[in-house]
């Protein structure tokens, strides 16, 4: 009796285990771009450890997604699903934990052969009722890294979890190098465009990433154009400024450039009808200020 009820606690707990399968993937999807966030990675002639050693991918290489395939593998603490890539050495089967999705490869200008990728790896939770997530999933967490060449870099200091940032279903990552706030220290924007209805939506949050590899959100920024709505903005750094509704960098004249520690928020707000005139506008200027350790808000008038 004793044996039976063993197995049948056994049997319970294996269940329980699969429906709430812990995946370790990065925001993959057929079709995609993807990095890889370790060296000395092998791409495999089948979905297996033990098929044939095709090539090994080192980080920073950029892959094509062909196809996720129904074949997974439990790799440390998690399960990953396998992929079928393609790159310049050629094409072959690969773990989903080696990989993330590539939001956007920046020239840092100091050398035009040099890139930086933000990546991101997540933890989720899947669910057998395909309610929400990623693979009909629940986040649970991610580690954020800076691929620089073949080195990678885990960024501490922030989740996009937790500080509200979100990242699915994110479309670009982007690193600025000399935006000219603070020496070299890049910003970073985590931009995120959804298109409904008779409308669109873009919302964006601007990071400070220190030479500790930190980041601190300054500020998030969204815009939208929506009949009977519509709403842009503008942040200016000290040399130039982005546009989150287009998604464009603009240099700043050099008569109008200040060396301040100060960004400015342009905000543009107004009602349109169904012709696309405007009948109603109103304009805001919020301002930030580095203190040395934060960025501090003030409300201009």
């Amino acid at each position: 009796m004793k044996k039976f009820i063993f197995l049948l606690l056994n049997i319970f707990l294996l269940a329980n285990l699969h429906a709430n399968k812990i995946y370790h993937d990065g925001m993959i999807s057929r079709g995609s771009k993807c990095l890889i966030v370790d060296n000395k990675i092998n791409v495999r002639a089948d979905c297996s450890t033990d098929a044939k050693k095709l090539f090994q991918v080192n980080a920073g290489t950029i892959v094509d997604v062909e196809e996720r395939c129904s074949e997974e593998m439990y790799v440390e603490g998690a399960w990953s699903h396998w992929y079928k890539i393609s790159c310049y050495m050629g094409e072959g089967y690969i773990l989903g934990r080696w990989m993330t999705s590539v939001y956007s490869e920046c020239d840092l200008r100091n050398g035009y052969a040099r890139y930086d990728y933000i990546a991101c790896q997540f933890l989720f939770e899947e669910h057998d009722d395909g309610c929400c997530g990623l693979d009909s999933g629940e986040y649970i967490d991610e580690e954020i890294l800076l691929v620089r060449g073949a080195t990678v870099k885990k960024l501490t200091g922030i989740s996009l979890l937790s500080h509200g940032i979100s990242s699915f279903p994110c479309t670009e990552i982007q690193v600025e190098q000399n935006s000219g706030v603070f020496g070299n220290n890049p910003i970073v924007l985590f931009i995120k465009k959804m298109g409904y209805g008779a409308g669109s939506l873009t919302n964006c949050s601007v990071c400070f990433l220190t030479d500790e590899k930190v980041l601190t959100e300054i500020c998030y920024l969204d815009t939208c154009v929506e009949i009977p709505f519509a709403r842009n903005q503008v942040i200016y750094f000290p040399n130039k400024s982005y546009d989150v509704y287009n998604n464009e960098w603009n240099d700043i004249p050099l008569l109008e450039q200040n060396n301040s520690k100060e960004i400015l928020v342009y905000t543009k707000d107004g009602e349109i009808d169904y012709n696309l005139h405007i009948t109603y506008k109103s304009e805001k200027l919020s301002e930030y200020y580095w203190d040395g350790e934060t960025f501090r808000y003030i409300n201009l008038k």
